[in-house]
């Protein structure tokens, strides 16, 4: 559930939407945080997309997880059966603000892109500092620009060759489907574009919360 502009290792992935409460509006959160190791040393990036109404995000959007690194790991933790419960199971293969449209921040380990198209990121790495600055990859934005128009688009930008848990990235967004919440999912570690029929291995822990929108409703479950 990762897509990198260069090739890269991603582990322990811990994946986080919820819907809430913000000035009695109700919003959708995405959470995200993994370990990120480059193959190569030099800067990359991984790019994540959100489903949210167009010129409405911006840094302002992302909440500060400095004082409380380790807030999706509890989540996991809270969710994980006792181990005699997994015995027997195999886990395998699965296949209303006026902005610029790009915005440039630090967020942890990571120099945040956030444009409001994804092809509007080449034009903006040139001012993000050069050591966290990923090759230009037009296939891979050419891709999510066809994918999810019109979404805010994250490129994350990163560089360290050794594996570093990253601190948990935790974002709350308007979405344009309230209904729905969103988890990205694609994957790809090798620098291109998703193979949208690819089986992938997984190494992820994806959570979920709702209140609203589950008010009188039956749940259900699909593989």
């Amino acid at each position: 559930m990762c897509c990198s502009v260069s090739p890269a290792v991603f582990t322990n992935t811990r994946l986080y939407a919820a819907e809430a409460m913000r000035d009695g509006n109700i919003v959708h959160v995405l959470g995200y945080q993994n370990q990120a190791r480059n193959y190569d040393s030099g800067p990359n990036a991984m790019i994540l997309p959100f489903p949210a109404k167009p010129g409405t995000m911006h840094k302002g959007n992302v909440v500060d997880t400095t004082d409380f690194p380790k807030i999706l790991e509890d989540m996991e933790r809270a969710i994980t059966p006792p181990p005699e419960m997994t015995r027997g199971f195999s886990y395998g293969l699965i296949g209303s603000l006026s902005m610029s449209p790009v915005e440039i921040f630090e967020s942890g380990i990571y120099t945040v892109v956030l444009a409001q198209n994804a092809l509007d990121i080449p034009g903006a790495l040139k001012d993000v500092p050069e050591e966290k600055r990923p090759a230009l990859n037009s296939a891979l934005f050419e891709a999510y620009a066809r994918w999810y128009p019109d979404w805010p688009i994250a490129l994350c930008c990163f560089n360290n060759r050794d594996a570093q848990l990253a601190t948990p990235m935790l974002w709350w967004y308007e979405p344009t489907n309230a209904e729905h919440l969103f988890l990205p999912a694609l994957d790809a570690h090798d620098g291109n574009a998703p193979d949208l029929n690819a089986t992938v291995m997984v190494d992820h822990a994806v959570m979920a919360s709702a209140n609203v929108m589950l008010r009188g409703k039956t749940v259900e479950y699909t593989d």
